[in-house]
């Protein structure tokens, strides 16, 4: 019973070894399948500098909100209003 297991098992990693090499095959060795990789590696690098970009504006609004949340709660720093 575990050989039949095992070898049920064996089987789907060989189907899906051949999958990715046929596929890693398109992708390398034909012309249409090079223009797709690079139009993937574009768009991936096109994509890792938004989320640069996300990020320090994220932390240029977290300074500005920390910067805003002090002048109006500490005593002495612009913006800070006494009873009044």
């Amino acid at each position: 019973m575990d050989e039949s297991r095992h070898a049920n098992g064996s089987g789907w990693v060989i189907v899906s070894g051949a999958v990715l090499g046929g596929v890693a095959f398109y992708l390398l060795q034909t012309p249409k399948g090079r223009e797709l990789c690079d139009t993937l590696i574009r768009a991936l690098d096109e994509f890792s500098l938004e989320c640069r970009r996300f990020s320090q504006a994220a932390s240029r609004a977290e300074i500005a909100a920390a910067d805003a949340w002090q002048a109006i709660t500490v005593p002495g720093r612009t913006g800070y209003r006494s009873g009044g």
